[in-house]
């Protein structure tokens, strides 16, 4: 006796099963590695850090500031990852410190330095950092200005940053995001040598 089933419906009820078999072969940990994907991972890490000193007058690095820019060239590779991507603060006729003291890793890597953020749009830049699709994985430092240094790392999903001290160079706010969505934020010393005193 023949089969009165629809050949069709058989068909189609096969092809919706190979699909679900499919979506949980690719699914791990809630991200999709083949075919459909979620979106974006954000970065691994972003690091925080100030301009270098600043002169009595005028909106250039001090010779201090050039030389713990020129150092901190050397910083990055070892003991902590390559940067991936690079912003400053947008320069001004006040200041154009934060630029200045990322051209000289900028030109030691080849990275290109993003200062199209004011330091008062600091929302603007985490959402650019935690939602561009180029910062998946990546490792992204932030030179900006010590008043709303505390603001942008609220904005970038630190829980109370405190305030950046008016005094402090030598420092580095390392922001890191785990699988599980948690953030977790370290304040540590660059401990970069300057030929003299480092504050």
């Amino acid at each position: 006796m023949q089969s009165t089933k629809n050949p069709v419906g058989l068909i189609l009820g096969l092809m919706a099963a190979l699909f679900v078999v499919a979506g949980a072969a690719v699914a791990l940990d809630g991200h999709y590695r083949r075919g459909v994907t979620t979106a974006p991972a954000g970065p691994i890490e972003v690091i925080i850090i100030r301009h270098g000193e600043e002169p009595s007058d005028g909106p250039h690095l001090s010779d201090e500031g050039k030389a713990r820019a020129k150092a901190l060239a050397g910083l990055f590779g070892s003991p902590f990852e390559m940067p991936t991507s690079l912003y400053a603060a947008q320069s001004t006729k006040q200041s154009e410190r934060s630029v200045e003291t990322l051209e000289p890793l900028s030109k030691a890597t080849g990275v290109t330095i993003d200062s199209r953020f004011s330091d008062q749009e600091y929302k603007k830049l985490a959402t650019t950092i935690l939602h561009g699709s180029r910062h998946a994985g990546a490792h992204v430092l932030v030179c900006w200005h010590h008043d709303t240094i505390s603001e942008l790392a609220a904005a970038l999903g630190v829980d109370n940053p405190p305030k950046w001290p008016s005094s402090q160079y030598d420092h580095m706010w390392r922001i890191h995001y785990a699988k599980d969505n948690k953030v977790t934020m370290t304040d540590e010393p660059m401990g970069l040598s300057l030929g003299g005193p480092v504050k």
